[in-house]
């Protein structure tokens, strides 16, 4: 089994710190370097397991961790400024 078969996104987490943070779903495509096709496939849940790679890139460009779109998390916890 390869880890990028592990990762299973909550879609729903994404778009609401993707939109808390200001970002379309084209402008975090850009910042994290992927395809705007291949961003909103993730988002939409199309794309039920994307690589591992391509999650830490939009994670970076969103300034969280990965773990904190994996599982269930609150959006407004992963939000705060710590």
């Amino acid at each position: 089994m390869d880890l990028a078969d592990l990762v299973a996104v909550d879609k729903e987490t994404l778009r609401i710190i993707r939109r808390g943070k200001g970002f379309t779903q084209a402008q975090l495509a850009v910042a994290a370097g992927i395809g705007v096709r291949s961003y909103q496939s993730i988002e939409s849940g199309e794309t039920l397991n994307p690589g591992i790679q391509t999650m830490g890139r939009i994670c970076d460009a969103l300034g969280i961790k990965l773990m904190q779109i994996l599982w269930e998390t609150e959006p407004d916890d992963v939000m705060r400024d710590d």
